[in-house]
């Protein structure tokens, strides 16, 4: 990491420790190791869950609060540590707010959201071993990838409203408008990972170019000039405005005609949408339809999107 630094030390370098939960002097060690390497804020892993929670370790820590201030709390009474710590958060706990004010309490200078998601993997529908396994057993694992960025988005949200401290988000990060929706959320850097062993670091550039055509296309010159716009788009259910009301419209020029808008809304939507032979695009019944959305998820031309109506 010296090596690192010296090479660009114009560039923001984070080190991501973890040690046993009790293991405070460990914590110490590596997080004050961190900062005479040279590195500028230092990532405590309270989230791994890829076999460390047996082991009292990862996401063990990270859904016991009371550990994990404990451990913040320590590093932060070291008066040689003067980097930022931030502790990364595991989003399989109730409430991921509540643990972080549990460690803003504590002395955490930022928070991390999120790590991954522990899942299985299946089967092999020919040997039915697991497909991930180790002499034909298996355990669960963190799943990373797209999949997860709802997830995280929803966990970065809930850390920037409550207890407000900068958030670093990440999970599922692929393309430059992922990370857009990471800032426009409050976020103030984006991680990624997934996305890089996929696709290899080259895709660094694509994201950076994604990012530059969002900003273009609504004239925003810097990213504090969204970071933090779609907060108040975000409210509680009860706060949702029940009169309002919205109805799929299809821009013709996109649609296909494939009619999967169709069996969506018929199977597991509202009968809004009908397609006869002798039509030439799918219909929408505008007293049928309730603005569900469905039919505009599925359609693979984006060919379907929902529109105002008068009450």
């Amino acid at each position: 990491m010296i090596t690192l630094k010296q090479k660009s030390p114009d560039r923001l370098i984070i080190g991501s420790i973890m040690a046993d939960a009790r293991d405070f002097d460990g914590w110490r060690r590596l997080a004050l190791g961190c900062q005479q390497a040279g590195m500028d804020m230092v990532e405590l892993n309270f989230s791994c869950p890829n076999g460390y929670p047996e082991k009292g370790k990862g996401s063990a820590i990270g859904q016991n609060e009371t550990i994990a201030a404990e451990i913040v709390r320590n590093i932060k009474a070291d008066s040689r540590i003067t980097l930022p710590i931030i502790p990364k958060l595991t989003p399989n706990v109730t409430d991921i707010a509540f643990i972080g004010e549990e460690l803003a309490k504590a002395g955490a200078d930022a928070f991390c959201a999120i790590n991954t998601v522990p899942s299985l993997f299946g089967f092999d529908p020919l040997t039915l071993n697991p497909k991930v396994n180790v002499n034909g057993y298996s355990t669960s694992g963190g799943y990373s990838g797209p999949g997860i960025k709802p997830i995280a988005l929803r966990c970065v949200h809930d850390l920037v409203e409550n207890p407000g401290l900068p958030v670093m988000g990440c999970g599922g990060c692929t393309t430059g408008f992922d990370a857009v929706e990471f800032l426009l959320l409050g976020a103030g850097l984006v991680q990624l990972a997934t996305a890089v062993m996929f696709q290899g670091d080259a895709l660094i550039y694509r994201l950076f170019s994604g990012m530059m055509q969002f900003m273009d296309q609504h004239g925003f010159d810097t990213i504090t000039d969204f970071q933090g716009k779609g907060i108040p788009r975000i409210r509680r259910f009860d706060q949702l405005d029940m009169a309002y009301h919205t109805r799929a419209m299809i821009n013709e020029k996109k649609c296909n005609r494939c009619g999967k808008c169709v069996i969506s809304c018929r199977d597991g939507g509202f009968q809004a949408i009908t397609f006869s032979a002798n039509d030439i695009f799918p219909c929408i019944d505008p007293e049928t339809c309730v603005g569900c959305s469905l039919c505009a998820h599925v359609c693979p031309n984006d060919a379907i999107r929902l529109e105002e109506t008068m009450t």
